[in-house]
């Protein structure tokens, strides 16, 4: 800290706090974001490859939030190899 009034600091930006994480853990996939807008729809879509000809379907749809905040999402069960959040 170089500045006196740098000391306030909440939360530690390197520990990335906010964003997406996601884990596999007992047959289920689960992803933790925190990047979903209010108001909008998004779906976990996803595929067996990644390449530009990937066909990337629907597992689970409808998700939304009411309020800027973590969302837990779960894939049971996941299997794909690949998979993305879409906007709707």
């Amino acid at each position: 800290v170089w500045w006196p009034g740098e000391g306030l600091f909440i939360g530690e930006p390197l520990a990335r706090p906010f964003g997406t994480a996601a884990t596999f853990k007992d047959g289920v996939f689960e992803i933790v974001t925190t990047a979903l807008q209010p108001g909008a729809t998004y779906a976990v879509t996803g595929a067996d490859s990644s390449g530009p000809e990937a066909s990337f379907t629907p597992v689970v749809e409808g998700i939304t939030v009411d309020y800027p905040r973590r969302r837990t999402i779960r894939v049971m069960p996941p299997h794909r190899a690949f998979y993305r959040i879409e906007s709707r």
